[in-house]
């Protein structure tokens, strides 16, 4: 079946320099970027600097086909750090072992599977290598992770109660099975209970645990529904959680279209700019996150609900609401959810993508869920017919199991906010 895709005026050449600049970066603006790296001698662009210079050749060193007696620049800078004064540093061990060993992004091609390539790494996942490598973990108190936005997972006064003991004899055999795809059923309740009490007191339209879906990961839900988007355009923002970049050029189906949020007002979504976007651009899908990861912008109060009034025009909505509770300037106790501006939460093509990771302080749980629109008895529904999906629309559609662990399908008894109110 040929692609067929809703007429876009603008070609590659003719996307925002601003969105294409952040892309794709001209030699311009590498050299001036390079220049006061160059310049600056502290401990930490030493370590960059040593990292760059041994991505920049580390195929060159490796390659069979070409050879040198030559130093290359990632051997002379490691003479520099051991003719150094202090070698035994902690620091020049880091640059030492950056310059020394291969980054994940530039494997040695002998290293890959035949027809497997390599996936890439964000500057996070480098760095997260190279901070293991050098002694990192979470129970040594001399390191501190600010690169995953690793929450305290430590008892907090006031806030939820985190089980001790999880006692799997008492569930039964029957939590030993396979789950279903969209996860067990009171696990999809509580989380549909804890929206109404949070968001939804005194409407109408209320979640069921037929809205939910249940998920390993934020990232997993993410892809999960990229994985049923059509052929169709898709938008989402610049500076932006690395995941959507890496999730959305996966999917051959769909076409990412991003665009640039201005320095100049901190990187502020403006809903009118964004209805402009899918005007020009005809797009039928919008993901974004709120609060944004990783500037700290939110849309909010009735910013967020003009947004939401986008989910009933046409275009489907996809909200990453991981930092939800995270609302420093708001009500103490308050958290922002486009949940409360729903009208009918089966009609709105609104898809929230929320989980126990940042809220609840718990990431290494890996629960996470997506809530949205039903369709009749398959499940949540992703995208409206409106927008070009296939007719198999439904979360269930992506080969990922449901989660069916012991711990979260029963904590606490009854999920509760971050806050230590319990909701079910």
């Amino acid at each position: 079946m040929p692609l067929v895709l809703p007429k876009f005026p603008h070609h590659w050449s003719e996307l925002s320099a601003q969105a294409k600049g952040l892309l794709t970066p001209n030699e311009d603006k590498k050299k001036k970027l390079q220049k006061p790296i160059q310049e600056d001698d502290s401990e930490a662009h030493q370590v960059f600097r040593a990292a760059h210079l041994h991505s920049s050749s580390i195929k060159r060193n490796v390659s069979k086909k070409k050879s040198s007696t030559k130093p290359s620049s990632s051997q002379q800078a490691e003479k520099k750090i051991q003719k150094g004064p202090s070698a035994s540093s902690s620091s020049e061990k880091i640059v030492r072992s950056a310059v020394t060993s291969p980054t994940p992004s530039e494997p040695d091609e002998d290293d890959m599977l035949p027809g497997i390539s390599s996936p890439g790494s964000t500057g996070v996942i480098f760095v997260m290598d190279r901070a293991m490598a050098n002694g990192f973990s979470y129970d040594d108190p001399t390191w501190a992770n600010f690169g995953q936005g690793a929450p305290e997972v430590g008892d907090i006064p006031g806030a939820s109660h985190k089980p001790a003991v999880i006692d799997v004899a008492a569930m039964g055999e029957d939590v030993h099975e396979y789950a279903p795809t969209t996860g067990v059923k009171a696990l999809r309740a509580a989380v549909a209970d804890l929206y109404n009490h949070t968001y939804r007191k005194g409407m109408d339209s209320q979640y069921t645990f037929e809205n939910v879906c249940i998920v390993p990961g934020g990232r997993s839900g993410l892809t999960r529904v990229a994985s049923v988007v059509g052929e169709v355009y898709v938008g989402y923002q610049l500076p932006e959680y690395t995941a959507y970049d890496q999730m959305l050029s996966v999917f051959r189906r769909l076409v990412p279209i991003p665009s640039a949020l201005s320095a100049e007002d901190n990187y502020k979504l403006h809903i009118d700019k964004l209805k402009e976007n899918i005007n020009q651009m005809g797009l039928s899908v919008l993901f974004a996150s709120n609060p944004r990861n990783p500037t700290g912008q939110a849309v909010e109060g009735s910013e967020l609900e003009e947004l939401v009034q986008v989910s009933r025009n046409g275009q489907t909505v996809v909200l990453d609401e991981f930092y939800s509770w995270y609302n420093l300037d708001g009500q103490l106790g308050e958290s922002l959810s486009a949940a409360k501006y729903v009208e009918d939460v089966n009609k709105d093509a609104l898809v929230i993508i929320d989980g126990l990771t940042k809220n609840w302080r718990c990431p290494g749980w890996r629960v996470c869920w997506v809530i949205g629109r039903l369709v009749t008895k398959g499940g949540p529904r992703v995208i409206p017919e409106a927008s070009g999906a296939s007719r198999a629309d439904t979360l269930r559609v992506y080969p990922m199991s449901g989660i069916n662990i012991p711990g979260p399908e029963r904590y606490p008894p009854g999920i509760q906010s971050p806050d230590g109110d319990r909701t079910t």
